[in-house]
């Protein structure tokens, strides 16, 4: 696993993105790397953008609690509510 932050006051300026397409260009041509998955939440949208444009086509949407809690909880916790991750695939072209 690779995460990329940046700092409140440098975000909006590319940063993420370029470095998140050299640590992929890196894994597909040096490391022979075929498939990355790139995971977000649901609600950012700068990190859903960024994986849209690096080639990244959604796999999978999957609830950030898990399915035993939601089991525990019941009717208390509402599945519509529940934040989600997103899984984007990007292949090597």
């Amino acid at each position: 696993y690779v995460g990329i932050g940046i700092f409140e006051e440098e975000r909006q300026k590319a940063y993420a993105f370029e470095a998140s397409a050299l640590l992929i260009n890196k894994a597909f041509e040096e490391k022979g790397i075929e498939y990355i998955e790139s995971m977000t939440t649901k609600g950012n949208e700068a990190s859903n953008r960024n994986a849209r444009k690096l080639g990244g086509r959604i796999n999978r949407e999957e609830p950030i609690i898990s399915e035993d809690v939601m089991e525990h909880w019941g009717e208390e916790i509402s599945k519509e509510e529940i934040p989600c991750y997103v899984v984007y695939g990007i292949y090597r072209k």
